[in-house]
């Protein structure tokens, strides 16, 4: 009887209780700072969570097309895994994929009120923050400058191209809040955006600053800001262009787009990347398995590598070896250069086949029209957060054509923009009917 008295007061019946609720705070300002606290906390959280789960599973239960896009995506990334070249491998991806979108469930479990949708909001984006200022002090500290350096960067802004989608993403949210919010809060978006804006010089992509220019300048014209919005667009952009101008990894970037394909390593590289990709799903149909490119076993490709990516080959392994017939060295060991998908759509679609495809961008499509439907709605709160999710899935979604975005936090940052949406339509809709909202 006392313990059963003991775990009642720890796990009421209704609702988390306070100090779950701390965890769960600590986890959004914290999931992106680390792999290892990311793990440590989500574990944590989905087990103090399980009294309450069922109401997450209740509030995506009238969002069909979302949640069975999820469904079938599992069930088709978890038959894969059959096929797999490395089962233990496939199951580690797997355990990534449920990671992912038990986190949504986590949000629709703790998120019950607009006053914990607004706290969770903010926790979020100063997690951000923290890791901005984070990893633009250390970059400063090693290199005395914003020239790139390897290692430098911190937590989900370790490699630069899913650095650049990432902080795009969040600086869009960032816009988006700001007309929604009064004066004084500008000061904390500004305190977030600033280092946010001055990393995309060391972390900068071409693709990710051309598509967050054209979301940005789209919402523009779409919502018509008031001069607030506007100058801190115009600023933000005077800012990325004046650190981007002093960076050899910045505007110079720019300067190769004309010059011969020998001359763009990155840009012929990823599309022999994916020509050899499609080959060898073409050979596993039912897909090579989550987590499996390393175990592509590239010396079975050696002829038509050397025959359909020879400039791949010779920039990777020499001029002597192409000559060789890439015969004479293991292509596995000297390098394996489809390690990296460079492209999420062509990575998921070899590691899980056509079907696991289609499924993820029925995923996507439920969830932008959702968030394209709610950004019209005349609340303040509701339509904020519909406007982010719809401009940070666009940003997502189309950043994922050039790299493997999904996998680890992409996928996290894409569920908690969807999971955002759905509590604040949830809680619209709880407040548009004056039932008394729990809390």
């Amino acid at each position: 009887m006392f313990l059963k008295e003991r775990l009642s007061r720890l796990f009421p019946s209704d609702q988390p209780a306070t100090w779950q609720y701390g965890i769960f705070y600590l986890f959004l300002v914290s999931w992106m700072q680390g792999e290892a606290l990311l793990n440590i906390l989500w574990v944590l959280l989905l087990l103090i969570a399980l009294p309450y789960i069922s109401f997450a599973f209740e509030r995506i239960k009238p969002y069909r097309w979302l949640w069975m896009s999820i469904l079938f995506y599992l069930c088709a990334r978890l038959l894969s895994v059959s096929f797999a070249l490395n089962t233990k491998l496939a199951f580690l991806g797997i355990i990534d994929d449920v990671r992912i979108f038990s986190i949504g469930l986590l949000l629709l479990t703790y998120i019950r009120t607009k006053d914990q949708l607004k706290k969770s909001t903010i926790t979020t984006l100063a997690g951000f923050g923290l890791l901005a200022w984070h990893a633009l002090i250390l970059h400063w500290s090693t290199t005395h400058s914003l020239a790139p350096a390897e290692d430098v960067e911190f937590g989900s802004l370790a490699h630069v191209n899913y650095a650049a989608a990432f902080t795009s993403v969040v600086i869009f949210s960032l816009v988006v809040a700001s007309r929604h919010v009064s004066k004084r809060w500008l000061v904390a978006i500004a305190l977030i955006a600033i280092p946010l804006c001055v990393l995309q010089a060391p972390l900068g992509s071409r693709t990710t600053l051309l598509l967050l220019a054209i979301t940005v300048i789209g919402y523009l014209v779409y919502k018509r800001p008031g001069w607030i919005t506007a100058g801190l667009i115009l600023s933000s952009i005077i800012l990325v262009l004046g650190v981007l101008s002093q960076s050899k990894t910045g505007l110079g970037q720019f300067d190769g787009i004309e010059k011969p394909i020998v001359e763009q390593p990155t840009i012929y590289v990823r599309i022999d990347i994916w020509k050899t990709l499609i080959h060898v799903w073409k050979e596993n149909p039912p897909g090579i398995g989550p987590r499996n490119f390393k175990s592509i076993d590239l010396n079975q490709y050696r002829t038509w590598i050397h025959q359909n990516a020879p400039l791949t080959a010779m920039f990777f392994y020499g001029k002597a070896a192409m000559d060789n017939g890439l015969q004479g060295i293991d292509l596995n060991n000297t390098c394996h250069f489809v390690t990296d998908p460079h492209n999420h759509y062509v990575g998921l679609f070899t590691e899980s086949g056509p079907l696991a495809l289609l499924a993820f961008l029925s995923y996507l499509l439920a969830a932008l029209v959702l968030a394209i439907r709610y950004s019209t709605v005349k609340n303040n709160w509701t339509s904020a957060f519909g406007e982010a999710a719809a401009g940070g899935l666009l940003l997502m979604g189309s950043t994922s054509i050039m790299v493997a975005l999904f996998y680890q936090s992409g996928g996290i940052i894409t569920i908690i923009l969807v999971g955002f949406l759905l509590t604040s339509i949830d809680i619209h809709g709880i407040n548009q009917s004056k039932e008394p909202v729990e809390r």
